[in-house]
């Protein structure tokens, strides 16, 4: 018995050391005694996404091998391509986060098939860049259950809202591992709407093609670097010096002309964004070589490299559609020189659609403001006509503001010795200044009208005497100049005998009508009826015009048929063959009288500096008030009597205040007969008494600023005239300005 003991000892210890040596091999001991189920809420497998370098796919209809190389995603088969790096991140997303709903012991399990795990087979392997193993897989069917998201999650239109928080579908998973395979797991479809918007079954449907990229380019837009635009009969460059929205792009062919930021930025993203709906074989459709003869156009992007360098173009050639009709077009890429993408890509080419939008004109990139600069661009300006009047605009700062603000100098010069006068120097009117630069930096041209085709002649378009020379400080210290024409140009018009509808007509039609030959139809009219009401048929030339008889295809009448000059505004940089019209109104914004750029501030005066301030009212005594401001005391005289003691000194601050911050409605100028009348019994009379000091401080007595308001007939008092004596141009005031000078001082 004692020898049967000591080997039954001895084989328990042998065992117990099979055991451990096994649980060291292994790291456990489930293959002997089946491995534990994980529990609610566990996740299946545990791996950063950045680790996987191979994924493999099969099912039923295919299997598929997708590489990661360099970090682009490669499609090794079925077909050779780019892998779509939006399904490759669902893939890598949804096997990271198999979060366990419900768990499902395999052996009680009587068919797979019920789980969707036989005949609709997907099943899916992860290894990292090394090769070592990650996960492995199937996918199964959905269930009727649902999982909430964890509280936090923000994935918002990612499922359905349950009870305030977002849930999602669940799928049955089955493991592939030896230490998983005993269970099958309801797991949820966490679904994140900035990957994929459908269920993760879907993603593996037409045979694995999904998987192919369906994007023409293959980079994002902030890194875009050059865009061409080629077709049969032109060619468009687009370059920008950086990766950047900040740097600026320009059109450097067919000419140096700057590009309209928007439009360039909404091209960039559209091509960034082009994505096929279907991508095919070769083999599947046979197309002409991608010469340009067989070619509709055709779209170059380069992108800059993380070193700063710029990459190879990746070019994609369209065909031109079978039929016009035709929602699609079809396309091949070459993502280097000579070598092309192996695959045909169907581009949808409806209203809306970012190959819809591309443009297919120069005139569509360019630029449409009368500068192609921005307000950043400048220091200053300097703006002139031919009668001598000068403007100069200067960014400096205002030592009583203490920041910066556009100041003017408004001049004109006397004589041919170079002699000036300077009518106004100071803070300029900012609404004047927002009205210029909205005109000069952001308000559309009318249209382009230069032609680089054939020399541009000034006296086309009026620019030989120009109305207006601008010329902007830029910067990085150049100039850049600019004037602006007046040309007038015939247009044609014409009205029935007895009607009152003016049309703008051809001047091939006007020729005609004259001949009694018209034959064409309201279809060649240029514009519409200018006015469905009575109007002024002489601004037209209309009134008097001679009466013809004409003939149509559908009617015949009477016609009066007119020609009428008409202004037109054009724009030219110097330097340049660039020409643009612009709109009539863009001249009013540019005014060179004085008055219009004065601050709209009355005064330049502070608090301080005032001593008293003597007010009239029209029936009633004058009363006067004296300050010291250093003591914060104020006196009051009205006529001979001492009415200190009645004086709210309160009132008398704010009074003050509004002195002393008083902002003018609008200056109407110097010349101004029905202000100049009425303002000689104003109904409100203020005179701001100020010291005058001289150079050494001394001071050498007062100063009188006298301020004049009387009410504008016929407004029912909304605006008063108004005049200062430190200021030679009449303005308008508001009622309710002028009423918060009207202050009850004496209680």
């Amino acid at each position: 018995m004692k020898h049967l003991s000591t080997i039954c000892f001895g084989l328990i210890a042998i065992a117990l050391g099979t055991l451990a040596t096994l649980q060291q091999m292994h790291g456990n001991l489930d293959f002997l005694f089946g491995s534990p189920s994980l529990g609610k809420g566990d996740r299946v497998y545990q791996f950063d996404p950045k680790e996987v370098g191979r994924i493999e796919i099969l099912t039923n209809e295919a299997e598929s091998l997708l590489i990661n190389k360099g970090g682009t995603w490669i499609m090794e088969s079925p077909k050779e391509d780019y892998a779509d790096a939006r399904f490759v991140q669902s893939i890598l997303n949804f096997s990271s986060k198999l979060k366990i709903e419900d768990t499902i012991e395999r052996e009680k399990v009587d068919s797979l098939s019920d789980f969707g795990l036989r005949d609709t087979r997907i099943e899916i392997k992860l290894l990292d860049k090394s090769g070592r193993h990650l996960c492995h897989f199937d996918i199964g069917r959905y269930t009727a259950w649902r999982s909430l998201a964890e509280e936090g999650t923000q994935l918002a239109n990612a499922g359905e809202k349950a009870k305030g928080r977002t849930s999602y579908a669940t799928v049955v998973i089955r493991p592939k591992e030896d230490d998983k395979k005993d269970y099958l797991y309801v797991c949820a479809d966490v679904v994140d709407p900035k990957i994929r918007r459908e269920g993760i079954r879907s993603l593996f449907s037409q045979g694995l093609l999904r998987f192919r990229d369906h994007r023409v380019f293959y980079n994002p837009a902030i890194i875009a670097a050059e865009i061409t635009l080629q077709e049969k009969n032109s060619e468009i460059i687009l370059r920008r010096s950086a990766p950047s929205t900040k740097a600026s792009w320009l059109i450097t062919k067919p000419f140096d002309l700057p590009a309209n930021e928007a439009t360039a930025n909404q091209l960039v993203l559209g091509l960034t964004n082009l994505s096929a709906d279907a991508v095919f074989d070769e083999s599947a459709l046979t197309l002409p070589e991608p010469l340009p003869e067989n070619i509709d156009f055709s779209v170059s992007l380069r992108f800059y490299n993380p070193d700063g360098t710029l990459g190879t173009p990746v070019k994609a050639s369209f065909y031109p559609p079978e039929k016009e009709e035709d929602p699609f077009v079809y396309a091949v890429v070459h993502d280097e020189p000579g070598h092309r993408r192996p695959a045909i890509l169907r581009i949808p080419r409806v209203q809306g659609t970012p190959l819809a939008s591309i443009p297919r004109n120069v005139n569509d990139l360019r630029d449409r403001t009368i500068t192609s600069l921005q307000v950043a661009d400048i220091d200053g300006l300097q703006m002139t006509d031919g009668l001598g009047r000068h403007l100069k605009l200067k960014l400096e700062k205002d030592p009583h503001e203490r920041a910066f603000r556009w100041h003017a100098e408004a001049y004109q010069f006397l004589d041919e010795s170079g002699r000036r006068e300077i009518n106004y120097q100071g803070p300029c009117n900012e609404e004047q200044v927002n009205s210029l630069f909205l005109t000069l930096f952001k308000n559309k041209i009318k249209q382009f009208t230069d032609d680089a085709a054939t020399a541009m002649k000034l006296p086309d378009y009026g620019l030989d005497q120009p109305i207006r020379q601008i010329e902007f400080s830029l910067r990085n210290g150049e100039l850049a100049e600019f004037i602006i024409g007046q040309k007038i140009l015939p247009h044609y018009y014409a009205v029935r005998e007895k009607g009152s509808k003016v049309m703008e007509i051809t001047r091939t039609d006007y020729d005609e009508a004259l001949k009694g030959k018209l034959t064409t139809n309201t279809s060649r009219i240029l514009q519409s009826p200018l006015s469905e009401t009575q109007i002024d048929l002489d601004l037209y030339g209309l009134k008097k015009a001679k009466t013809v008889t004409v003939k149509n295809e559908t009617q015949s009448g009477d016609l009066k048929v007119a020609v009428k000059g008409r202004a037109h505004f054009y724009a030219h940089r110097m330097g340049s063959s660039r020409v643009v019209e612009i709109d009539p109104g863009s001249l009013t914004s540019m005014p060179l009288a004085s008055f219009r750029w004065q601050n709209t501030a009355l005064w330049n005066i502070d608090a301080f500096e005032v001593k008293g301030l003597v007010i009239k009212r029209a029936g009633q005594p004058v009363l006067q008030l004296n300050q010291n401001f250093v003591r914060e005391k104020w006196t009051a005289q009205q006529g001979s009597t001492d009415v200190s003691a009645k004086l709210n000194i309160n009132k008398a601050n704010r009074l003050l205040k509004r002195l002393t911050e008083l902002k003018v409605n609008r200056w109407l100028g110097p010349i101004s007969e029905n202000a100049s009348e009425l303002l000689q019994q104003p109904e409100l009379e203020i005179t701001v008494l100020t010291e005058n000091i001289d150079e050494t401080g001394k001071i050498q007595g007062l100063t009188p600023h006298t301020l004049k308001l009387t009410p504008v007939p016929g407004q029912a008092k909304l605006f008063h005239y108004g005049s200062s004596s430190t200021n030679g141009s009449f303005f308008l005031l508001t009622e309710d300005s002028k009423r918060s000078l009207e202050v009850e001082l004496l209680e």
